[in-house]
């Protein structure tokens, strides 16, 4: 997700450097897509995670210990699988808080633009950002009153 807030940047610079009217459109375009992606990634994220995986009813294990250590076959599995579906759950929950620090890095980008040549264009191109799902309701706000 972090790739597509690079090239969403690197979009954001080049697009008003760029002479050929269609080109620029291209790059506004492709922008919104990855800003897009990025809310997409944000709202699949989990809103909290557990910070230790769940074990089965009845087996305790010291802090940071080795699932794979409970002497019990099928109890052994069981923990094994809530540990993996614990790590995916951190996963999903690290690319949302990154995907969110993109999201407001690029909107703050986007606003502080000098657009008083594009002023019509830049009000369409902000109402389009806070229809993003997953933007934060403040990045929604700020998106939706740059655009009146």
């Amino acid at each position: 997700a972090h790739s597509r807030a690079c090239c969403a940047e690197q979009l954001l610079s080049l697009a008003p450097q760029t002479a050929v009217p269609e080109l620029r459109a291209h790059m506004r375009s492709l922008f919104l897509l990855a800003f897009e992606r990025l809310g997409t990634t944000a709202a699949l994220g989990a809103d909290r995670i557990e910070m230790t995986p769940a074990l089965p009813p009845g087996v305790t294990l010291p802090s940071g210990a080795d699932p794979g250590t409970i002497p019990d076959a099928a109890k052994n599995q069981e923990a094994l699988a809530a540990a993996e579906r614990h790590r995916q759950s951190i996963e999903l929950w690290n690319a949302k808080q990154r995907a969110l620090d993109d999201l407001t890095y690029l909107t703050h980008l986007v606003l502080a633009r000098d657009v008083n040549q594009e002023r019509e264009l830049w009000r369409t191109w902000t109402a389009a950002m806070s229809l993003t799902p997953g933007l934060p309701d403040e990045l929604r706000d700020l998106l939706a009153n740059a655009s009146r």
